[in-house]
């Protein structure tokens, strides 16, 4: 079902946790033993490894600006993104923020990877269903955001070559 075929290149890993984990407060130690747990579990191709590496290593509520920016955003406009709302429980608990946390890592990682095996010009593409990453597609093909993804904490938003 999982396998290595769904890992990617330690420098890719490195590159995608980097990107998003050192916008937290998290201490160099919990980076660093968070990171080795991580990379380890993405490299098995199980994302139920790489979630539960999250839960094994960061056992107190820490500091995420991007996420906080992005919960106020979302309420105040009155929707949530998929990887939101699919989260049943208490979104203002630690367990969703490691979960979103994980998978915003996850899309990094993979971001970072098909940066390097694609070539431009780009098109976003949403996953069908969810109204915030279809808007943050349209802004990115419509020439208003860029960079690429993840563009908020939980975003599936992917980017293909033009035809």
């Amino acid at each position: 079902m999982f396998g290595s075929k769904f890992s990617s290149s330690p420098a890719h890993v490195k590159e995608g946790f980097d990107h998003v984990v050192d916008g937290t407060d998290l201490s160099s130690k919990t980076k660093c033993e968070l990171f080795n747990k991580f990379a380890s579990a993405h490299a098995s191709g199980d994302p139920r490894k790489e979630i539960a590496a999250f839960k094994a290593c960061v056992k107190e509520e820490f500091s995420w600006p991007w996420f906080e920016e992005s919960r106020i955003k979302f309420e105040l406009a009155g929707s949530l993104p998929y990887m939101w709302l699919r989260y049943k429980k208490d979104r203002s608990s630690l367990d969703f923020k490691l979960e979103i946390l994980a998978h915003t890592v996850v899309m990094a990682v993979y971001s970072a990877r098909d940066a390097k095996q694609r070539t431009g010009p780009f098109r976003a593409s949403s996953v069908q269903g969810c109204v915030v990453e279809a808007q943050v597609a349209e802004a990115y093909n419509s020439g208003r955001l860029h960079g690429r993804p993840p563009f908020f904490p939980g975003d599936r938003t992917k980017l293909m070559s033009k035809r």
